[in-house]
């Protein structure tokens, strides 16, 4: 039976004067951080009437933020390889590494080694540890940019989806396991579902799944978007998952069945006017935020 999914547009978080790339929240929802192309850091409080301030200015665009729960850290990655660790506690910068000569996209941690994985420009996966900030291993299979990452959520795996229209699986070693290769451009969002199938979309425009329990064997593969696909969320609670594009829409779609729930975009609720490029959920306020090159940051109601 398909689900009844209800979504309002909220609000806009204006702030931003450039295209945002990068959304972060923190474990209880209350705070929401987003960054992009103005170099600004802005904390936004949502339960105090969306108060914003600008706590900290990054020395090249933002391509992404991560927040680590474990430490209130928030990792800020930067176009020009850095990437900076903000104590959220004091609002201070503990740490900026320089980890790359080209972009860092994505990084992930894994917590019980307590160190974080880099994806960078150059094709290299970095693992650094979290305790003294020293790099424990590194990666190079590829001379494209590793564009993404995700955990595995019961094996010690890592997906890392690349512009050289690939994804491969590695230990957490980062030793190489397997090579997938279905999509006909570059790899530009991975994302595990609870079960543990690996759902990867990219230029292409297609969203393909894999089931890890056979080898990654492709077992599914739909055209979600008209263009790019940037960005995969799940909201595990409710079975559902969000793609953002670059067709200027995010959807909602079902877990179990791949149906449809909802399109959010400029002709039916008022959404963005160019690319998404990320969305995040917050399930305690039955939120979903939405960025975009239109330099927006845009709070969904969703009522299922």
């Amino acid at each position: 039976m398909k689900q009844n999914l209800d979504v309002q547009k909220l609000k806009v978080l204006d702030g931003h004067m450039q295209a945002v790339y990068a959304l972060a929240t923190d474990s209880s929802g209350s705070f929401l951080y987003s960054a992009g192309a103005d170099r600004l850091v802005m904390e936004w409080q949502l339960d105090n009437h969306d108060q914003m301030s600008v706590i900290a200015q990054a020395t090249a665009p933002v391509y992404g933020l991560f927040f680590l729960a474990e430490r209130n850290y928030l990792l800020i990655a930067q176009r020009d390889g850095i990437l900076h660790f903000l104590d959220l506690s004091e609002k201070v910068l503990l740490k900026s590494l320089k980890l790359s000569e080209k972009e860092i996209f994505s990084v992930v941690y894994q917590a019980d080694m307590d160190e974080i994985f880099i994806a960078t420009g150059e094709g290299k996966i970095l693992r650094c540890r979290l305790n003294d900030f020293v790099i424990s291993a590194v990666n190079l299979s590829s001379s494209k940019s590793a564009r993404c990452m995700a955990l595995h959520p019961f094996k010690s795996q890592l997906a890392v989806g690349y512009s050289d229209n690939s994804i491969r699986i590695f230990d957490l070693e980062l030793n190489h396991l397997f090579t997938l290769s279905s999509h006909t451009f570059s790899v530009f969002s991975i994302a595990f579902s609870p079960n543990g199938i690996l759902y990867s979309g990219g230029r292409d425009a297609h969203l393909k799944l894999w089931d890890a329990q056979s080898e990654y064997a492709l077992v599914n593969d739909v055209i979600p978007h008209m263009f790019t696909v940037n960005d995969i969320q799940f909201f595990f609670e409710k079975n559902c998952f969000a793609t953002a594009s670059r067709d200027k829409s995010i959807r909602i779609w079902d877990v179990n069945t791949l149906e449809l729930l909802k399109t959010i975009d400029k002709e039916k609720l008022d959404g963005h006017k160019h690319s998404v490029n990320k969305v995040v959920w917050i399930p305690s306020k039955n939120m979903l935020i939405s960025a975009g090159d239109d330099s927006k940051v845009i709070a969904w109601s969703f009522k299922f």
